[in-house]
């Protein structure tokens, strides 16, 4: 017996807290993402997220492409994709980028 369905939007088995985090742009712009998306989107962003921070729930992106890390949270977020192109192959996918 497969794995049960995948539930559009929601990743089974996070061992990340849900928090919301802000991206800070040098030029002063923020931008709201999930935090526990962004720790399993990556191993970079994983550990320099649970480094200790002097604001904590802000990661400073500095001169980043705001533009681009829109993007990134659009293609993070899998209740943005329709729920054929979402697997539970695919979902373990993101975890080993």
């Amino acid at each position: 017996m497969g794995p049960p369905p995948a539930t559009h939007g929601v990743t089974h088995g996070s061992s990340f807290p849900q928090d919301t985090l802000t991206l800070a742009f040098k030029c002063g712009n923020t931008l709201g993402a999930d935090k526990s998306t962004l720790m399993k989107a990556s191993r970079v962003l994983r550990d320099a997220l649970s480094l200790e921070s002097s604001a904590p729930g802000v990661l400073d992106v500095g001169d980043d492409s705001e533009a681009a890390w829109r993007a990134v949270l659009v293609m993070l977020d899998l209740s943005a994709h329709p729920l054929d192109l979402i697997t539970w192959v695919s979902e373990g996918c993101v975890d080993k980028l």
